[in-house]
Formats: C-alpha cells, sequence, structure tokens
C-alpha cells in the first residue's frame, strides 16, 4: 500500500508539472509596461512561416496594463492586406511611419501562439491565410513603465524607424529604360511606309485559361493594344502591362512566356519606370486582323510576388473587340462580345475600380 501511495503522489506531482509546463508556454506574466516582442507568423497547423510572416516585422512593441496586452505590429505589406483578426479581434490601421503600416489589436490576456487569419489581395487575386502569433514573451524587452497610448505608440515609431521591413526590388532608372527602347526600335524596325507605321487600337479584355471569367491579371492589362502592320505584312500587337511602385512588385513582376502558341520573341519585351508606375510591353503577330475578333488568343505570363513566395506561370487568354479604331478614345467605345453576341460592355469597362480610364492617359512612355 506504501509503495502504490508513493507511486500515485510521483504520478501526480508529473502530471501536475506537465500542466504546468504547458500553461507556462501558452501564457506569461509581465509587470504594466511597453514592451519588444520578439515575434513570428507561422502556419496554423504547422511551425512553418506562414505566407504573411513576410509582411511584418520580427518584432512586435506591446503594452501591459493588468496583464491585458494591446498589441502593435509593423508591416511593410499595407497594400496587400485588406483586414486581419487575432484572437477574432480586427486589428486597425494606427500609423505610418517609413512607408510601413501600424496595426493595433487589443487582446484579453498574454498568451502565444494567438490565431491569426490574414485577408490578402496580390497582384494574382486574393487569398485568406489562416495563422498563428507567436510572441517570444520569455524575451520581451522594457521599453518604459508608462501605460500609456502615447508611450506604446512612440515606442512603436522608433521600432519601426530603427528596423524598417523592407521588399527587395530592383529600380531601373526611367532614363535607361526609355533609351533601351529607342535603341532596340532603331535596330530591328526597318524603314517602313506611311500606311505601315499607322497605329490602329483595338480593346481586349483577358480572361482566365479556362471557362468565361477574367483573370485577375486583367487588372494590369491596359485593355487596349496598339496595332501596326510590318514590312512583310503581317500585324505586330503589343499589349501594355502597368501597375503602381507602391505595390512593391519591382519593375519584372510579369514577364510574358508564350501567345498565340508562340514563345514571346525576349526583343519585343520592353519593361520601363514611368513616374509612379512600372509598364511592360511586348508583341506578337498575326497574319490576320480577323484572327483577333475570331478567336480567343491563348497565352502565358509568369507572375513574382515579392514577400509571398508567389513565383508562377498562369494561362491566359485574350478576348478581343469585333474591329480596331485609329484613336484610342474611338476604341473604347467598339463592342466586345459577350457569351457569343456583340452587346457593348463600355459601361461594364468604366466601372472597374481597379484600372483608370485610358482615355489618352495610359500609354506607353516613349517611342511607340
Amino acid at each position: 500500500m506504501k509503495r502504490w501511495l508513493i507511486g500515485l503522489v510521483m504520478v501526480t506531482v508529473g502530471l501536475l508539472s506537465w500542466m504546468g509546463s504547458g500553461v507556462s508556454a501558452q501564457a506569461a506574466s509581465l509587470a504594466d509596461g511597453v514592451y519588444q516582442v520578439p515575434m513570428k507568423i507561422e502556419q496554423s497547423k504547422s511551425v512553418r512561416e506562414s505566407a504573411a510572416n513576410q509582411f511584418f516585422a520580427k518584432t512586435a512593441v506591446v503594452k501591459v496594463e493588468d496583464q491585458r496586452p494591446t498589441v502593435v505590429l509593423i508591416s511593410n505589406g499595407g497594400q496587400y492586406i485588406q483586414q486581419f483578426d487575432l484572437a477574432k479581434q480586427p486589428a486597425k490601421k494606427v500609423g505610418t511611419v517609413n512607408q510601413q503600416t501600424l496595426y493595433q489589436v487589443q487582446l484579453t490576456r498574454l498568451a502565444s501562439p494567438i490565431t491569426a487569419t490574414f485577408k490578402l489581395v496580390t497582384p494574382v487575386g486574393a487569398m485568406t491565410e489562416s495563422a498563428r502569433l507567436v510572441l517570444d514573451w520569455e524575451h520581451a524587452q522594457s521599453r518604459t513603465t508608462a501605460v500609456t497610448t502615447a508611450a506604446l505608440m512612440q515606442a512603436a515609431n522608433d521600432l519601426a524607424r530603427q528596423q524598417k521591413v523592407k521588399v527587395e526590388t530592383t529600380k531601373i532608372p526611367a532614363k535607361t529604360a526609355t533609351q533601351s527602347v529607342r535603341t532596340t526600335a532603331k535596330k530591328v524596325q526597318p524603314r517602313l511606309t506611311r500606311a505601315q507605321t499607322q497605329v490602329t487600337y483595338w480593346r481586349y479584355q483577358v480572361l482566365k485559361g479556362s471557362g468565361s471569367g477574367r483573370s485577375q491579371a486583367d487588372r494590369y492589362f491596359t485593355d487596349l493594344a496598339e496595332i501596326r502592320r510590318d514590312s512583310e505584312k503581317n500585324y505586330q500587337v503589343k499589349l501594355i502591362v502597368r501597375y503602381a511602385k507602391s505595390l512593391g512588385l519591382g519593375p519584372k513582376a510579369v514577364v510574358p512566356e508564350m501567345v498565340n502558341g508562340r514563345p514571346v520573341a525576349t526583343g519585343t519585351i520592353h519593361y520601363q519606370s514611368t513616374g509612379d508606375h512600372y509598364q511592360m510591353t511586348y508583341q506578337f503577330s498575326v497574319s490576320r486582323l480577323q484572327d483577333l475578333s475570331h478567336h480567343l488568343i491563348p497565352g502565358k505570363i509568369h507572375v513574382t510576388v515579392p514577400g509571398v513566395g508567389l513565383s508562377q506561370t498562369f494561362p491566359i487568354r485574350f478576348k478581343f473587340a469585333s474591329h480596331g479604331a485609329a484613336s484610342a478614345d474611338r476604341a473604347t467605345a467598339v463592342a466586345i462580345a459577350v457569351k457569343g453576341t456583340q452587346r457593348a460592355s463600355v459601361t461594364q469597362h468604366n466601372q472597374r475600380a481597379t484600372l483608370p480610364a485610358i482615355l489618352g492617359r495610359i500609354r506607353p512612355s516613349g517611342p511607340s
């Protein structure tokens, strides 16, 4: 009996010890004040890094008052983050520092990990990421014993200035890019007649590789193609991709690979920097203009999104209008067939919030 009682006590102590270690891993106790706390964002069911982790600094700023934390996270991905919640509490934007966004969430207790949900909007579409915010309370560093909102924001602003999160991009000076286009034009363009150099404009939409829906890439193609006839009496179709530099994608986020069943000639691909935007143009040829309006033109583009580790090739298709026009203004009024009919879609086009109207405003920089 005595041995049995001793064994029972030992098992009970061991069980309590295990339970105690589990609680300490989930919770912490800190004196009132403002702290810097190491952090990371993991996948919801794995210790692997979440895609959302790339958008945040590796340190959070936390105000603790009566063991209730107010957490401020520093993000370089404000343009991608539509919304996120921690422990089902919505994060609020409370400031910006050096193009970084400060997000604040008030929680009920000190804990880790914390369930998180991120709604992200990327150039290739929206995604919802379930994750866990891991806060390393054991290595929290005290900043001040004050527990005011001003003290919290001061610490967050100071930290954001010290450890600015950077998205790696390669900058191409506007002058260099323009010169490159001009030099290439001189080398590959033979002397053409006036009729051959005349430009016509054709409206188009970018569809998914299958089905009838629009591709997310449709937001970044300017939906007006420029067409010239070359010296061999083929028609050269120039497509234009344009997106804001503020997206942090860099100048070569979109690389065309295939169009109309053929690889895109590298000599037709040109990258430019134009004010607040990056721009890419490329070309393919058709022997007859009817080929544009009578068929869907298949293509492939490679999209790279820094920060989320996305580097992937996507199939797309181009749906052109019934005919072109001599000016961009007139081309925008030409109907694009919808489900086999020729109903006009000008109203739908003008309601697209992600692309500005391109009536003479969205044109490639430098010589066409």
